[in-house]
This record gives structure tokens, sequence and C-alpha cells, in this order.
């Protein structure tokens, strides 16, 4: 969610979220998980994709969740692609770069330089630790790259998979000080349906490992 209502006028200019009204999804990723540790897949929906919203019309895919809330997001995308969700799992800006902090940051590896004055984004080629405010910069810069929504998506990917790797590796597992925050700072980041057991969230987790590389 792209929403800033539950961020202080400080937070917000520390992530550089500006102070847009209203809620949107910022990005929409659809899993397909089965098991733990079997195969999955992932696919990302650009937000900005024109898709026919149920008694809404035409309108762009990030609209959904503004006019009906999660409920017609998952009516839309169902529309839209002919599969049946299951799961629903939401987490904010704050609680994105929360996650990333309470882990000690997270490797990235930037193929070129970006600056973006929008995302308040200002990074080197090459691998480096990111901490949460530059990490959530890096996956919603857009208008610094050539590529658009679609180099978003894939950089959207890139930190999921880095976050799903740290979050999983044994120094945050078994490093109290560590696991301990990360569990905290996920629980209060992560806004789910009422079917959502602690053991669909871990199979969230490890399908985005599985998706993204390792």
């Amino acid at each position: 969610s792209d929403s800033r209502e539950d961020l202080s006028r400080e937070e917000r200019a520390r992530l550089g979220t500006g102070a847009a009204t209203g809620v949107r999804t910022d990005t929409i990723m659809l899993l397909q998980a089965h098991g733990f540790g079997g195969s999955a897949v992932l696919v990302s929906i650009p937000r900005d994709s024109h898709v026919t919203i149920p008694g809404h019309g035409k309108n762009k895919i990030n609209a959904a969740y503004a006019l009906g809330g999660p409920k017609l997001l998952i009516a839309t995308v169902e529309q839209a692609t002919g599969i049946k969700v299951d799961r629903f799992v939401m987490t904010g800006l704050g609680g994105f770069a929360g996650v990333v902090d309470a882990m000690g940051g997270v490797r990235l590896c930037p193929k070129r330089a970006m600056k973006d004055a929008k995302a308040h984004l200002d990074v080197a080629k090459g691998c480096q630790t990111m901490d949460g405010k530059t990490a959530l910069g890096y996956a919603r810069a857009r208008y610094s790259d050539p590529l658009g929504d679609l180099g978003r998506v894939q950089r959207q990917r890139e930190v999921l998979a880095a976050i799903a790797n740290k979050l999983m590796s044994p120094s945050v597992l078994l490093v109290p000080w560590r696991a301990g925050p990360a569990a905290v700072a996920g629980g209060n980041a992560l806004t789910v349906d009422s079917t959502t057991m602690p053991w669909s969230l871990a199979q969230v987790v490890l399908g985005m490992r599985s998706v993204t590389g390792d």
C-alpha cells in the first residue's frame, strides 16, 4: 500500500514518500506456492495496467484498492488473470522499511548508479548493504529507470528476494537481537485476511525465496 496515513511528518520526510492522500496499491504481486519448499511462481502486475474493475469500468489496476479495498482488488485480479486468490497479505511503506532496518539492512546489487529525486534515492553501481530508507527508494524508483514500471518490478523482486533470504538466514534466525526485532517489525508491518495463519506467512516467505533465485 502507498498509504502515508500511518506515517508521521518526520517519517514521511525521512523515507521520501511525499504526502499524497488516499490509499492505493504501490505494487501488486501474485504468488503461487506449493507446500513448504516446493515450487513457486511469482507474477508482478504493473500498477498502471489498464483493466476492468468490477462495477467501476476501465481504470488502472492500482485504483481497485482505493475504490473497494482488498475485496475489490482481489476480484479485479481474479477477473484479469482467471486465477483464484486464496490469501491476502499487505504491507505499507513504513512497515517495509522497518522490516529491513530490523534485520540490519539487506544486500542489493544495482546494475547501474541510480539517482531519483522523487524516491530520495542516490546509490552507486554494485553490491552494497542498504538500510530500510534506501531499500524502499530502490524498490519504488520509477522515473529514473529507462524501463519505467517494468524496471521497477524487477527491482522489487530483487529487494523481496534479499528480504526473504535475510529473514531465513542464520544471521537473523539464530541471533536473538535480530530475530526478535525482525519478528516484531514483520508482525506490525503486515495486514492479512482472516484465514491467513502463521504457516501461510512462512509459505509466502519460502515461496518468495524460491522464485527469486535462491
